[in-house]
């Protein structure tokens, strides 16, 4: 029976073990999901939010993180399944004159209305420093470039 065994070298064994011990001492764990994500931190965490709060996507989640993240600001929308929702990042600033863009848009309300009837806005803040006058901006604009329920064909 044993010489149907290939031979090694018992070197040749502990050199491998070595290695791969080295070689696991070198490989450098992610802290965290956002560790081994690309790009600015920022734009992580905007990704992270429009995904889980929105009720359509495939997490499982359905309403249920939108409904505890509107608790959380005090805001209170009746019957948010029965709503047309829509969430868009970097929503450019509509006014004449002026420019920006907020992080992330959430509206809401009936799908055969011409606008939104609710809307919360977040500006991120994730190692950076506000912009001059960027939230004042933000608060007294009058429109935004913004895709309420395009029609689909």
């Amino acid at each position: 029976m044993s010489e149907n065994l290939p031979e090694f070298d018992r070197n040749d064994l502990e050199e491998f073990v070595q290695e791969y011990i080295e070689l696991d001492r070198r490989v450098q764990r992610p802290k965290d999901i956002y560790s081994v994500l690309r790009g600015p931190r920022e734009r992580k965490y905007q990704y992270t939010l429009r995904y889980f709060l929105d009720p359509r996507k495939s997490h499982g989640f359905g309403y249920t993180l939108l409904n505890c993240f509107f608790e959380c600001l005090d805001f209170y929308e009746f019957n948010l399944p029965g709503q047309h929702i829509e969430i868009e990042d970097e929503v450019q600033i509509g006014d004449a004159g002026s420019d920006g863009r907020i992080d992330l848009v959430i509206c809401g309300g009936s799908a055969l209305a011409d606008h939104p009837r609710w809307a919360v806005f977040l500006e991120l803040k994730v190692g950076a420093d506000e912009g001059d006058e960027q939230t004042t901006t933000y608060a007294s604009a009058d429109t935004w470039n913004f895709t309420w329920f395009e029609s689909v064909s």
